[in-house]
């Protein structure tokens, strides 16, 4: 696989990271509580925490993935494991329709596919968050939430940065793990813009039909590409 290709596969990944709605939509209502429980500098601070537990959990899975990749591809070469690229088309295929059919829930609003049990405990502790710990914990394990949209990402993105063989790989990693952050930076942006908690829902309400086609093209596209060269070409 050529670099432009590899680049290529890695932006689009980067793309589908960014446009994920969980993480954003808890970070929206955990910051309103948290603004109007304490001062804005308190809240900002919250919000840093939360920022790196989000980040925290791509580093950590984007560094256990590229291990797990390193040891099977690398220490072990005579391993022929063709039928992995056609594993991850077949994935990528997979969510473009689970994505387009199941990743926003049928309503006016903006409920996404977890379940409601879930989805409250999520929303509680979101309106529950105290301490630095809580906001990290949750920034955390609300990125977990999405691990069966944002795995195969991962992986996608440590398969194209390895193929990077005669520049550095660690600026491509850095980039594409801070992608993840890109949704709550946005909407961070938009409380210090003046964006209270009702409008910007009605922003993201009015963003979902954007976001309900870009997520399943962005998987659709990559599974097309991973079909027509295979990531190891």
């Amino acid at each position: 696989m050529s670099f432009f290709t590899s680049l290529s596969i890695l932006i689009l990944v980067s793309l589908i990271q960014a446009s994920l709605q969980l993480v954003p939509s808890i970070f929206m209502i955990f910051y309103h509580y948290a603004s109007g429980k304490k001062s804005r500098k308190n809240a900002d601070s919250l919000a840093l925490f939360f920022l790196l537990g989000v980040e925290t959990f791509a580093t950590i899975m984007f560094l256990s993935i590229y291990s797990i990749y390193y040891s099977v591809f690398f220490n072990f070469p005579s391993i022929e494991l063709k039928i992995f690229p056609w594993v991850l088309a077949g994935i990528t295929l997979a969510l473009s329709i689970v994505s387009f059919f199941f990743y926003f829930r049928k309503s006016n609003g903006t409920e996404l596919f977890l379940s409601r049990k879930l989805a409250k405990n999520l929303l509680f502790r979101a309106k529950s968050v105290k301490t630095r710990s809580d906001a990290f914990a949750l920034g955390f394990f609300t990125s977990i939430g999405e691990l069966i949209f944002n795995l195969p990402l991962f992986v996608l993105a440590v398969v194209s940065i390895n193929q990077f063989n005669d520049i550095p790989r660690s600026p491509f990693a850095s980039l594409f793990i801070i992608a993840s952050a890109i949704p709550v930076i946005s909407i961070f942006a938009m409380y210090h813009a003046g964006y209270n908690l009702a409008e910007i829902e009605r922003r993201r309400i009015k963003d979902k039909t954007f976001f309900r086609f870009v997520i399943p093209l962005g998987f659709l596209l990559l599974a097309f590409s991973l079909f027509s060269m295979g990531v190891f070409k």
